[in-house]
């Protein structure tokens, strides 16, 4: 499947798919997709807009049955069906730069999060480490928390349920423990006799990634009720750690 749609709603339009695979039989993890996304940009907003003409047409209900063969037809019924409004919600509109790459990057970085759990899916492709921490120096720090809880609420508790049938601080930090091994980060993890669970993780990707992943473990932990527990954290740029009592 190909498909052409904003940057934020392209895992939907995949959730959709994968759905109707699964209802007709087909494993959704071995079929093919992609997604273009539709970004028009401009520093002239105007021109931005304007930019966006060309895929009115697409946006006519039901396009796809009607019998018009003239594309010069298509776009006149396109003019009068499809509001401008319609249309500029159906394409991401940006002016500056950073509005270019914060949607693309968070779809990015989100996915390689997804790759590491999924690490034979389909649809999940690796991105090499430099590009992976540009992208994250685009986010500014409210940006990188909102992903993050997304991520942890969307993404990893499905996985933990999927895999391990329960959602728990030991089945939590296993997977975790799983997906840093499918990522080859430095890492280390141990319990002592008092359920003190400490886990290191050394990424070398920079202040942001600490954050993100700051963030991310601290959202886990507090859909577990867990944030009291004696957590303690340590972070550097490139390093995080922390220890939680079971």
């Amino acid at each position: 499947m190909i498909s052409t749609a904003k940057p934020d709603n392209a895992k939907e339009t995949f959730d959709i798919f994968d759905r109707a695979a699964a209802e007709v039989g087909k494993d959704p993890t071995i079929l093919e997709k992609i997604a273009k996304p539709k970004i028009s940009y401009s520093e002239d907003y105007g021109k931005a807009v304007s930019s966006c003409e060309f895929w009115r047409s697409s946006l006519i209900e039901n396009v796809f049955d009607l019998d018009i063969s003239d594309p010069i037809k298509l776009q006149e019924k396109a003019k009068q069906e499809v509001s401008d409004d319609k249309l500029k919600q159906s394409i991401q509109i940006v002016t500056k730069i950073d509005d270019l790459i914060k949607p693309i990057a968070c779809q990015i970085i989100g996915d390689h999060t997804e790759y590491s759990s999924y690490a034979s899916t389909s649809d999940m492709i690796s991105f090499p480490k430099s590009l992976l921490m540009r992208m994250m120096e685009g986010l500014n720090e409210n940006e990188v928390e909102k992903l993050s809880k997304h991520i942890a609420k969307n993404e990893f508790k499905d996985l933990i349920l999927l895999l391990t049938g329960e959602y728990s601080l030991k089945s939590y930090l296993d997977t975790v423990e799983a997906w840093l091994r499918i990522s080859n980060f430095q890492y280390s993890y141990n319990v002592d006799k008092e359920n003190n669970h400490r886990l290191v993780i050394q990424h070398d990707m920079g202040k942001r990634w600490s954050l993100y992943f700051e963030k991310l473990f601290s959202h886990a932990f507090h859909s577990l009720n867990l944030a009291g527990n004696r957590l303690q954290w340590e972070i550097t740029d490139n390093i995080v750690a922390f220890t939680i009592q079971e």
